[in-house]
């Protein structure tokens, strides 16, 4: 862990802020990925996110929220009704090193959110309960009864 620290660029962050990262899988990427080609509905939902905005970030400075789905509207959505939001554009690699050293850091689905959640070290990770269903189970059962995990029912 201590390797990955020193040399993450964004470090000075760690357990040195009060914001909150939230990564919206991408819609459209994964029917690129895939070759699907009808719409995958938005997983988690936006009540998801919302559930988690309005019970654990009311009190964070800035709630970054980033995608490499731009027009989301998962995205479109929360920036509409809450106005400490900024939406962020990085590389695939900056989002991962940015987004781990958030005090609070918001999963969506699948190993890409979930690399973010195993860099983020100090924080306090959200996921969804229901989230390794459908793609990954076995990924998101490592953070189940850490100290530093909340685990979403959005039921």
């Amino acid at each position: 862990c201590q390797e990955i620290i020193s040399n993450n660029k964004y470090k000075n962050r760690y357990n040195n802020n009060n914001d909150a990262f939230i990564h919206i899988r991408g819609i459209n990427s994964e029917m690129r990925r895939t070759g699907c080609k009808t719409k995958i509905p938005d997983f988690p939902s936006i009540e998801y996110y919302e559930k988690i905005i309005e019970k654990h970030l009311y009190s964070t400075d800035i709630i970054y929220i980033s995608s490499d789905d731009t027009n989301n509207n998962i995205i479109n959505s929360l920036m509409s009704k809450y106005n400490n939001l900024k939406k962020i554009n990085l590389s695939e690699i900056d989002t991962i090193l940015f987004g781990s050293t958030c005090k609070h850091v918001i999963l969506s689905c699948g190993s890409y959110s979930f690399i973010i959640g195993i860099f983020s070290f100090f924080s306090n990770i959200y996921f969804n309960k229901d989230a390794g269903k459908g793609w990954h189970p076995k990924f998101y059962t490592q953070f189940i009864n850490k100290d530093n995990t909340i685990e979403i029912d959005c039921q």
